[in-house]
Parts: structure tokens; sequence; C-alpha cells
């Protein structure tokens, strides 16, 4: 996944209901 946008989707979670977007993201990243 791209860094940046997990990084923007990472900010959106914590001003809406994008937790599960986040949270895929964060695991993404930690895998990558």
């Amino acid at each position: 996944m791209d860094t940046v946008k997990c990084y923007v989707y990472g900010l959106a979670r914590l001003k809406s209901e994008n937790q599960a977007v986040g949270l895929a993201c964060d695991v993404a990243t930690q895998t990558v």
C-alpha cells in the first residue's frame, strides 16, 4: 500500500468513522 495514502487515511480515521480503513492501513504498513 502507498505510505502516503495510509498516512492520509490515518488522519481521516481520526476525523471520521474510517477506523476500518485506518486499521487496514496500519496492518498493511506493519506487514510491509
